[in-house]
């Protein structure tokens, strides 16, 4: 008592003691649940359940940041494969910080994914593929489905939901499209088709516009035989606008 009622005493047994004490203090508050609340804002959305708490604060924030990019393509890697070859929307300039779309910390079924005007309102063109014609007129899961999905074994490695995935199309018809001409023709539907609709195949048709304009018989192929059948001009035209 007397060391610590001299003033004149500079003892270090009161710092020490109230150090100590303020530590026991931040272990409890910290390593409670309510606690805890006070570092974190929020449960994390249940695909990232796996990295909640404190040790595992540093797997996404970087120091000084809301979050690093970089630790985010660590576990991201179909996505960082995509932006090394500068292809798809997160590619683009204006989408490297991440949480820009994707806010965290809001509970366990939150949806992930923020879209600033709207999905419907999206614009497709960000991702290096413009939507023409019949296109527009889809929704998004007309066309991003488990079914549409190139390489589906690559994504369920990386533990992607195929039903929730924006990823995995590819960009030609035949990826979506069956294919009518059961590979006789070329894949480049476009070569006949327009975006508008298959039929008729607008292109096509004006070609043989122009031929049968000069007189030329077609030879077709049937859909049972390739011999083909012996068209005229007309019967052609009426043929195709059927």
């Amino acid at each position: 008592m007397d060391i610590i009622n001299n003033k004149s005493h500079n003892s270090p047994v009161i710092p020490n003691l109230c150090g100590y004490c303020l530590l026991i203090l931040l272990i409890l508050v910290f390593y409670t649940t309510d606690g805890l609340t006070q570092l974190s804002p929020g449960d994390l959305h249940k695909s990232h359940a796996h990295l909640e708490g404190l040790k595992n604060c540093s797997e996404c924030h970087g120091i000084g940041q809301k979050i690093a990019q970089a630790n985010c393509l660590k576990c991201h890697q179909l996505l960082r494969e995509r932006i090394n070859s500068n292809q798809g929307l997160h590619a683009q300039p204006g989408f490297e910080a991440c949480e820009k779309c994707h806010v965290e910390h809001h509970g366990r079924d939150f949806e992930l994914i923020y879209w600033e005007n709207g999905q419907e309102n999206f614009n497709h063109q960000q991702t290096g593929f413009a939507l023409e014609g019949k296109h527009l007129t889809n929704k998004c899961r007309d066309c991003h489905q488990e079914k549409f999905i190139a390489d589906k074994e690559k994504f369920l490695e990386a533990k992607k939901d195929l039903d929730k995935t924006f990823l995995g199309l590819k960009k030609q018809c035949l990826n979506c499209h069956q294919d009518e001409h059961r590979g006789q023709l070329s894949s480049e539907c476009v070569t006949c088709h327009t975006l508008n609709s298959w039929k008729p195949a607008e292109r096509w048709l004006a070609a043989c516009i122009l031929l049968a304009s000069h007189g030329m018989v077609f030879i077709l192929p049937t859909e049972r035989s390739c011999s083909g059948i012996r068209m005229s001009p007309t019967s052609l035209i009426f043929w195709m606008l059927s």
